[in-house]
């Protein structure tokens, strides 16, 4: 074999193995182990969940849905009775997470939502001053259960995103939550967002 023909083949050869090869390797990227990542890293619900405040009440008295769930992204935590270590663990978080959004922070808010009676308002006022304190009366709570209803079990431990229009849109279920990493995520969400 000449010279000009090996030239020739290590031509075409370097400029269709690369070709050959990404398409192997995209067709078989699931046995490799390559699967479609989400870059977000709390746990998107599909389709986006509508929410309502059904018996959720607020001062004792029926809770405002634009006031708690509507017109602003809502980080919201379930806590049982009274909010133990860790619901203060991570109001402490979503309090941070707020903060550190700088100019969009007034495009969040916090809310807690404690079951079967109110949490000490005026400790949890001092503490967390843009919390807005939220309760259910009820064993069975229909606004607790819309929340269950979302494949992730619902625990002390998980932190709701809420969009402006009410949608339950996605989920922190991690028992330690990275804050700069639910930062990405809501700077991403509001870089693309005019709602909120």
């Amino acid at each position: 074999m000449n010279s000009s023909k090996r030239s020739f083949i290590i031509i075409v050869v370097a400029f269709i193995a690369p070709i050959i090869l990404g398409s192997l390797v995209y067709m078989n990227k699931e046995r490799l182990g390559m699967g479609s990542k989400t870059v977000n890293y709390g746990t998107l619900i599909r389709p986006a969940k509508p929410t309502e405040t059904l018996d959720l009440l607020q001062k004792n008295k029926p809770a405002n849905a634009k006031e708690v769930l509507q017109g602003k992204w809502t980080l919201l935590q379930i806590s049982p009775t009274k909010c133990d270590e860790l619901c203060q663990e991570h109001l402490l978080l979503i309090k941070r997470v707020r903060i550190l959004m700088n100019e969009h922070m007034r495009r969040i808010r916090t809310v807690l939502v404690t079951e079967n009676g109110e949490a000490d308002a005026t400790a949890m006022q001092t503490n967390y001053p843009d919390l807005i304190l939220t309760h259910t009366n009820t064993e069975k709570s229909k606004f607790i259960a819309q929340f269950e209803q979302t494949n992730i079990e619902t625990k002390a431990s998980t932190i709701y995103l809420i969009d402006p229009l009410g949608n339950l849109m996605m989920v922190y279920p991690q028992a330690e939550p990275n804050v700069k990493r639910i930062i990405k995520d809501l700077k991403r969400l509001l870089k693309y967002s005019r709602l909120g």
